[in-house]
């Protein structure tokens, strides 16, 4: 029988760099999100359609991701995430800022498969080999800090 994943599920995935380990805790887009990734990120040329993945991964961190333990401001206080006034997606800025991290390759790894369902692992594109320093923590193996709020 097949399992039908509620909505808005939390899940995290962990990002390992060297002894240090980051945690970005992610929801389950919705297919109006997913849709919204999609518009922003295709364009159409003479019957062609092109994908831009370094759109659709910048889109899928705005929308999805809703928390990160592990990474600390210049000052070193806890960084943030930062959110739209009003709205429940990471600002433009925010964004590019997590995009920046010594290890973005793997936070776009990440990123680029989001969207319904949860993945497993985080593989690369070209070989399908899993990513080392990166594991996916499901909804039902998530403990203490990244709880649904």
């Amino acid at each position: 029988m097949i399992t039908v994943q509620p909505m808005g599920q939390r899940y995290s995935i962990e990002i390992a760099e060297g002894e240090e380990k980051v945690n970005f805790g992610f929801i389950q887009l919705n297919y109006f999100l997913r849709n919204k990734v999609s518009t922003f990120s295709t364009s159409y040329d003479k019957g062609k359609i092109y994908l831009d993945v370094g759109l659709a991964v910048f889109y899928n961190l705005k929308f999805a991701l809703k928390e990160v333990k592990g990474l600390s401001n210049l000052d070193g206080t806890d960084y943030k995430l930062v959110f739209e006034d009003g709205v429940d997606e990471l600002t433009d800025l925010c964004v590019d800022e997590l995009l920046a991290l010594p290890f973005s390759d793997k936070l776009i790894y990440a990123a680029r498969d989001l969207g319904a369902h949860i993945p497993d692992e985080i593989t690369d594109p070209v070989t399908g080999k899993k990513i080392k320093g990166i594991e996916v923590i499901s909804p039902e193996k998530l403990k203490d800090g990244l709880e649904k709020k």
